[in-house]
C-alpha cells in the first residue's frame, strides 16, 4: 500500500477481521506493541514466528560534510531498531511478483527504481514515521527505527541474504516506501555517499522498454568481446526466446481477458449477528445477578458493550437478542434445571432494564447441565482413561446417573473437573442479531475500511469494479468477501480468479472446491490446468466452457491449441 497504516488502523482492521469490540483490539495491539518494545529493551532481539525479528542496533557516529559551505560535522551516534521479517512473510508479500525473472545486476549498477545509499535524511523519515506510531501508543522512548539496507557496518550480516532475494521484487518496495523530501541534511548526507563512492560518471536514466534495461544490463555485465557468438548460436538463443515469449503472452491473455468476476445475487435483506458468552457468578442456589460479585462486573460489560457498539451504529437496526443459559453437571439435576432458567431470565431482566426492549425482542433459552461442553473440554486432553469417561458422559442415562458413575469410577478426575472446568460450564451466550440498510457505492467505499461485515456481497462486487483490475484494492475486496461469505460460492469463485491472476494455484484449487457449478467455473478450472502445463486438461476443460455456452472459452481454445 502507498499509505502507512497508523495504530488506528491496525485496531480497525482487527476488530473487522475477528467481530472485536474496538476496544478490545485497541488493547490488544497496544499491548503488543508494548511487549515488543519492553523485550527490545530488555533482550536487544525480539523474534516473532510468522512476522519476523526486530533488533536493537548501536550505530556508530560518523563525519559528514555540508554540500553548501563545506564545512565538516558529526552525526551523532544512536540506537536503531532494525526489522527483518519472517520467510512465510516475506514470500507472501512477495508472491505477486514471484513469476518475475530475476536479473543479475553489476556491483555499480545504477536504475532508476534501484534505492541509493541510506542518506541521513533519510534515516530521520523512518524514525519519525516510526516515533509517530510511538506517540500515538503513548511512549516516548527515544528508540528509532531504521530500514534494513543500513549502510554502515551495523552487524546485521545475518539479514544480508534476505535483502538480495528482495531485490528480484523491487517494484513491492516502490508501493510500500515513501519518498522522503529533500532536506538540507540529505543533501549533506549525499554529497557524503558520493565521496566515498568510485568517482565512474553516472547517466541518468529515463523510463524505457523493459527488454532494452535488460539489454542494456547484460551489455554493461559482460565484456564487449565475450560476447561474440556465431550466427547460428545466435538464431538458436532468439528462437528459444520466441517460444518462451510466445507462451507467456498466452498465459497472460488466458489471465487477463477470461477471469471475469461473477456478479453474485442481490442480498434483500442484510441480516448479520454478533454472538458472545458471558460467565456471570451466582452464589450457591442464588438466581438474582450482583453486579460486583466475583468477575461479574467484567463479564456484564462483555453484553453491554455488544448491544452499545450495535445500537450506536445508526446504519443498524438490532431486529433480536437470544439468551441461553447454562448450568454446570454438578449436582442434582432438578436443581440445575430450575437454577438454569431463573438465572436465564435474570440476565434477560438485567439487558431490558438497560435499555428498555419490548419483551419480544428477546428470546431465552436454557440447558439444565453442559454436558456437550464438558465432552469438548475432556476431547482436547489427553487423560489416561479419556476414552472410558467419555463413553459415561455420553450415554443415553439419566444426568444424575452420570454424576455418580465419575465420582465412582473416576473420582480423581471428578475431583480435577470440579475445581477447574465446572465453572466454565456455568455461561450465558447471547446473540446479537440486525439488520443492515443498503448502501450506495460511495458509502460502500467508507463502510469497507471500518466495517466491511456490513456490506453485502453484491455491494462489494460492485465496489471492486469500481477498482481497477488487478490493483491492490481490487483484490483486497474480492479476498475480504470470501472470509466474511467463507461458504458462498460465488464468493469462492471470485477469489480463485484473484489466485489465479496471482498464480497461486494451490489457493485456487481450494476456492474451486466451493465453486458453484457454472460454466465460469469450469472455465477457471481450465485455466488452473493451463497454469500446471496441463494443456491437455485444460483444452478439455475449455471445450466443456464453450459447450456451456461461455464466449470466453473460444477465446482460450485458440490460444491454447497455439502450444500444441
Amino acid at each position: 500500500m502507498n499509505e502507512r497504516l497508523t495504530i488506528q488502523d491496525l485496531t480497525d482492521l482487527l476488530a473487522a477481521k475477528h467481530s472485536m469490540t474496538k476496544k478490545d483490539a485497541e488493547a490488544f495491539v497496544k499491548e503488543f506493541f508494548l511487549l515488543i518494545e519492553q523485550a527490545l529493551e530488555n533482550e536487544k532481539t525480539v523474534k516473532i514466528k510468522g512476522l519476523g525479528t526486530f533488533k536493537l542496533v548501536d550505530v556508530d557516529s560518523r563525519e559528514s560534510v555540508n554540500v553548501n559551505t563545506g564545512e565538516r560535522f558529526q552525526i551523532k551516534g544512536h540506537t536503531k531498531v532494525s526489522f527483518t521479517p519472517d520467510t512465510n512473510l516475506r514470500d507472501t508479500i512477495n508472491k505477486p511478483f514471484a513469476h518475475f525473472e530475476t536479473v543479475v545486476l553489476n556491483e555499480n549498477t545504477i536504475l532508476e527504481d534501484t534505492p541509493i545509499e541510506e542518506t541521513e535524511e533519510e534515516e530521520t523519515g523512518e524514525e519519525a514515521s516510526a516515533q509517530a506510531v510511538l506517540n500515538e501508543m503513548g511512549d516516548d522512548s527515544e528508540t528509532t527505527v531504521i530500514e534494513e539496507n543500513e549502510g554502515t557496518d551495523d552487524g546485521l550480516s545475518e539479514e544480508e541474504p534476505i535483502q538480495e532475494e528482495q531485490i528480484a521484487s523491487q517494484p513491492l518496495a516502490e508501493e510500500s516506501i515513501e519518498e522522503p523530501a529533500i532536506t538540507e541534511e540529505s543533501a549533506i548526507a549525499q554529497e557524503s555517499t558520493e565521496q566515498t563512492s568510485p568517482k565512474e560518471p553516472e547517466e541518468a536514466i529515463t523510463e524505457t522498454d523493459i527488454e532494452e534495461k535488460v539489454e542494456q544490463l547484460e551489455d554493461e555485465e559482460v565484456p564487449e568481446e565475450e560476447m561474440i557468438i556465431d550466427e547460428q548460436q545466435a538464431a538458436s538463443i532468439e528462437e528459444e526466446k520466441e517460444e518462451i515469449t510466445a507462451e507467456k503472452i498466452i498465459e497472460q491473455e488466458l489471465l487477463k481477458a477470461n477471469l471475469q468476476p461473477v456478479t453474485p445475487q442481490v442480498e434483500t435483506s442484510k441480516i448479520r449477528e454478533e454472538k458472545g458468552c458471558a460467565f456471570i457468578d451466582f452464589p450457591v442456589n442464588v438466581t438474582a445477578i450482583y453486579e460486583t460479585y466475583s468477575n461479574n462486573t467484567v463479564e456484564l460489560n462483555k453484553i453491554i458493550e455488544t448491544i452499545n457498539t450495535i445500537k450506536n451504529d445508526t446504519n443498524v437496526t438490532i431486529t433480536h437478542i437470544s439468551i441461553h443459559g447454562y448450568a454446570s453437571p454438578d449436582g442434582p439435576y432438578r436443581l440445575n434445571e430450575k437454577l438454569a432458567r431463573e438465572r436465564t431470565q435474570s440476565v434477560k431482566e438485567y439487558v431490558n432494564q438497560l435499555y428498555a426492549f419490548d419483551g419480544a425482542h428477546i428470546q431465552t433459552d436454557y440447558t439444565p447441565e453442559d454436558w456437550e461442553g464438558f465432552e469438548a473440554l475432556l476431547c482436547d486432553t489427553t487423560f489416561q482413561e479419556k476414552e472410558a469417561i467419555i463413553k459415561t458422559i455420553t450415554s443415553d442415562i439419566h444426568p444424575d446417573s452420570k454424576e455418580r458413575k465419575l465420582k465412582k469410577h473416576f473420582p480423581a478426575f471428578y475431583d480435577f473437573v470440579l475445581k477447574h472446568w465446572f465453572t466454565l460450564l456455568r455461561h450465558s451466550d447471547y446473540t446479537i442479531e440486525y439488520r443492515v440498510r443498503p448502501f450506495t457505492l460511495a458509502e460502500s467505499r467508507k463502510v469497507f475500511t471500518t466495517n466491511p461485515k456490513n456490506l453485502s456481497l453484491e455491494e462489494m462486487f460492485r465496489l471492486a469494479l469500481a477498482s481497477t483490475p488487478g490493483s491492490e484494492t481490487y483484490n483486497q475486496i474480492f479476498m475480504t468477501a470470501v472470509q466474511l461469505f467463507p461458504d458462498n460460492p460465488t464468493a469462492n469463485l471470485n477469489a480463485a480468479c484473484i489466485a489465479l491472476m496471482q498464480r497461486d494455484v494451490q489457493t485456487a484449487a481450494t476456492y474451486l472446491e466451493k465453486a458453484p457449478k457454472v460454466p465460469e467455473t469450469i472455465l477457471a478450472k481450465g485455466v488452473l490446468c493451463f497454469l500446471k502445463n496441463n494443456y491437455e486438461e485444460a483444452e478439455y476443460l475449455f471445450r466443456q466452457a464453450q459447450k456451456a455456452g461461455l464466449s470466453q472459452a473460444d477465446n482460450n481454445l485458440q490460444l491454447v491449441r497455439a502450444l500444441k
